[in-house]
């Protein structure tokens, strides 16, 4: 472990605005994008430059970090820039006590960090045409024989088991979310073994966010036999998130779950305006026009807007964690990130301009200066892809970005011309979430009717 190789000091005086990041330029993005690769890009910075400042550069981001959270001031860094920054105010931040993992949650957590990583690791290298299922049957493998409790002949109660699952599901989500189809089906399946409410919380995600069909219908199909009342508020929410492919799958969930139960909630989508449009609320005292719009974040380019930084230090190592414990490592976190040998909750910041290192590349330990705490997460994505970057070197072409929902303000100008395009498209029969929730209730039923909340509620007898 090397120590610091920068220090910088700071005026107490110096107002908190003076040493926030200077915003990205705003980004031409379309109205209502068709494909995720024009959804709007949300970014903690302007990109630091490819060179040799780079390093230090990312090192003072996080001492300006550093100096305004002090010691008794957790998270106001972040709370400073949801205040000044609009492009931020509105995502799902988590703060305080609810965005941090702690005790036997954490260690567990690590530990599944852990085993993943080096179970990709040592997927088996194969170059023939089926090399996706081989690599996955490899990693299953792997995992199902690493993945019991370090000392299987101590007793554990039953808190300690469901940290230890709560932990391995999380660690499974997280770094598998843009990985391989074959990898996410072999997920669906471990999924499917485990009877655990996070489980079937995680066999819905995987059965709404999954791009590939065939995944969706391996989720459904494991949510037949788990308890409704697990995962109906995710299918709920579903219905009416904003991208309309996700509501679709949400509506064919329901009906291959046969959940009649929701069929009031599928009447009512068909009198609702469309969960894209300029609704009015109260912000600040003043009601303006709102969106909630699906938006994107550069995995490896964001690290502090999701994870608080931290040092060799400042994360605390939990039991079991013990540094130069265990085999080596890849230098690889569960978040995409370099992590540190000597403590599994601490991931070094990629460095733009310097390789991004894989589990192949070998062993390291991390810069003290550059660390971000992956036990502390402000923002959790809702799903994550492989996406082509411009001019992307030394760094893959193909980079991760996470999606998630957040909630913007508009100018009277902009609300007006989201009115009108959605205007548009309903004309054109582009009515994308009525016409899933119409489909939803004509199978469901086996009736007909047009598409109007009061015409389904006479054919179904309900007020």
């Amino acid at each position: 472990m090397s120590g610091p190789r920068f220090h910088f000091k700071f005026d107490p005086k110096t107002p908190i605005a003076d040493l926030l990041p200077v915003a990205p330029k705003a980004s031409t993005s379309r109205l209502l994008p068709d494909d995720l690769a024009h959804v709007p890009e949300v970014s903690f910075q302007q990109p630091i430059a490819k060179g040799e400042k780079a390093l230090e550069q990312t090192a003072y981001t996080i001492a300006r970090i550093n100096h305004v959270n002090g010691k008794k001031k957790t998270d106001a860094y972040m709370v400073a820039m949801m205040k000044q920054r609009s492009d931020l105010s509105g995502l799902p931040f988590t703060l305080g006590d609810a965005c941090r993992m702690k005790g036997e949650r954490s260690a567990d957590f690590a530990r599944a960090l852990k085993v993943v990583r080096t179970c990709l690791n040592l997927q088996v290298s194969v170059t023939v045409a089926d090399a996706a299922t081989k690599a996955s049957q490899s990693f299953w493998a792997n995992f199902q024989a690493r993945s019991g409790p370090e000392d299987a002949t101590l007793p554990r109660s039953r808190a300690q088991k469901d940290s230890v699952t709560r932990g391995q599901i999380a660690a499974l989500m997280q770094i598998l979310g843009p990985e391989t189809p074959a990898l996410r089906r072999g997920l669906v399946r471990y999924l499917a073994t485990v009877s655990h409410p996070e489980a079937t919380r995680a066999l819905a995600r995987l059965a709404i966010f999954s791009a590939e069909e065939e995944i969706r219908h391996d989720a459904i199909d494991a949510l037949k036999v788990r308890r409704d009342k697990d995962y109906t508020d995710i299918l709920r929410d579903a219905l009416r998130y904003p991208w309309p492919a996700i509501a679709r799958h949400a509506s064919e969930a329901l009906v291959k779950l046969e959940r009649n139960d929701l069929l009031p909630e599928l009447v009512a989508m068909l009198d609702e305006p469309d969960p894209r449009a300029a609704v009015t609320k109260e912000v600040a005292g003043k009601n303006v026009p709102v969106v909630r719009e699906l938006v994107r974040i550069n995995h490896h380019r964001n690290c502090v807007m999701c994870h608080a930084p931290g040092s060799m230090e400042s994360v605390s190592l939990q039991p079991g964690l013990t540094p130069g414990s265990g085999p080596l490592e890849p230098k690889m976190s569960g978040m995409g990130m370099p992590v540190s040998l000597a403590n599994p909750l601490a991931a070094e910041i990629p460095v733009p301009g310097s390789p991004l290192p894989t589990p192949s590349q070998g062993y390291g330990s991390s810069q003290q200066d550059i660390l971000v705490r992956i036990d502390v997460t402000y923002l959790r994505q809702d799903f994550s892809l492989l996406q082509r970057v411009k001019e992307a070197q030394p760094w893959p072409e193909m980079q991760r970005f996470d999606f998630l929902v957040r909630s913007r303000v508009l100018s009277e100008a902009e609300a007006a011309a989201n009115r009108a395009e959605l205007k548009k498209r309903e004309a054109n029969g582009q009515a994308p979430y009525r016409h899933a929730a119409h489909v939803a209730l004509r199978e469901l039923t086996g009736r007909d009717a047009p598409p109007s909340a009061a015409a389904w509620r006479r054919v179904l007898n309900t007020h």
